[in-house]
């Protein structure tokens, strides 16, 4: 009994079959989900016309020339600068009796910088809408991390040629099962109880002609609304929570 029981555990072991000649070992089954790598995301960053790139390492900011604001900001993360939500900083912002715009750091705070480019780095966000929605939407990007591993975040602001609205382009790039894959959202920064499916860009959406340029700097392949929302799922309890906590006026 104990020799059959070897045999069996054995021919599990190397595939072997007693009816065909010869076995075949187990060939180590390769990483699909192989992480983006950091010399992808230098070599993918965007190229966005009359504007100087400030800062280095994982943190790329560019400022426009004719403007003379900042446009964009890309940001890798890893294991070494994932992340980091502080629910003590929301709550710190709760409490301060502030007027409707607060000024923040980073649109993504995980990795201090220097001094000369953390002047470029900060941004007026509505309080609602950083509290609320933008705080769900960090939660969300800190689950696609764990699932994911490297995540490049490219984060702008345009105004909206028709409303004069301040509008938030977030682009999130990783590698899923193999392929590079990525998701952009545009969001009013106002407060808002909409869903975030509601501000992503699918293969059905209408774009802007002032949002194009953008866009086609991240170097974005657009999806249909069912394949961008397997791959990039919104944790259904982040957005109760978002209605029923987060938000603030």
């Amino acid at each position: 009994m104990i020799i059959v029981l070897a045999y069996f555990v054995f021919a599990k072991n190397v595939y072997f079959n007693p009816f065909i000649h010869g076995s075949k070992k187990i060939e180590p089954v390769s990483n699909l989900n192989k992480d983006l790598s950091y010399d992808e995301f230098l070599e993918r960053l965007p190229i966005i016309n009359n504007t100087i790139r400030i800062g280095g390492g994982s943190v790329i900011i560019y400022f426009d020339t004719i403007q003379q604001k900042v446009l964009l900001q890309t940001y890798f993360l890893n294991k070494e600068n994932t992340l980091q939500l502080d629910k003590d900083h929301f709550q710190s912002i709760i409490n301060r009796n502030i007027k409707s715009k607060v000024i923040i750091d980073f649109p993504f705070p995980f990795e201090p910088v220097d001094g000369a480019t953390k002047k470029y780095a900060d941004f007026r966000f509505d309080r609602g809408f950083y509290l609320g929605i933008y705080r769900e939407l960090l939660e969300n990007i800190s689950l696609w991390e764990e699932k994911y591993g490297n995540l490049v975040l490219s984060f702008g602001t345009l105004t909206d040629p028709d409303s004069k609205q301040e509008m938030i382009i977030v682009n999130i790039k990783t590698r899923q099962n193999g392929e590079l894959n990525d998701v952009v959202y545009i969001l009013p920064n106002i407060k808002t109880d909409q869903h975030l499916y509601d501000f992503m860009i699918t293969d059905t959406s209408v774009i802007k002609e002032a949002y194009q340029d953008l866009l086609n700097s991240f170097g974005h392949t657009r999806h249909s609304t069912d394949s961008l929302q397997k791959a990039w799922k919104i944790h259904p309890k982040k957005y109760e929570l978002r209605k029923l906590k987060w938000n603030y006026d």
